[in-house]
């Protein structure tokens, strides 16, 4: 399945703690995100889904997360099929493996590319 992973309009990533989460933008959008680093290496802290701007703002509200904001900590978000939503999480947790995930639903995975 093909994903659009959101970039800046610069192309760079987006940084979570700087995400305004209050544009209009994240008016009841959904979708998939990943959020990590990139030094010393690039490492997958979490993945997820669900309404953009509560789950982006529980996640910039995390203590563990915000231990980590000395460095920059990249976020992007991709839409989903609702019905295929459980399937992509599935396949982005197993392949990305991140530090902390959630329950994922028993699902199929289904393969999608990844941002980088």
């Amino acid at each position: 399945m093909q994903l659009n992973w959101v970039r800046r309009q610069n192309r760079d990533w987006c940084d979570l703690f700087g995400l305004d989460l209050e544009q209009p933008y994240f008016e009841n959008r959904t979708g998939v995100y990943v959020i990590w680093w990139e030094q010393p290496a690039l490492t997958v802290a979490r993945v997820g889904q669900g309404v953009l701007r509560d789950s982006l703002r529980a996640h910039q509200r995390d203590a563990c997360l915000q231990r980590e904001a000395h460095r920059p900590l990249l976020v992007t978000w991709a839409w989903v099929p609702g019905a295929k939503l459980d399937g992509v999480v599935a396949y982005l947790t197993r392949t990305l493996r991140p530090l902390r995930s959630g329950s994922i639903a028993p699902a199929a995975p289904i393969t999608v590319q990844l941002p980088w």
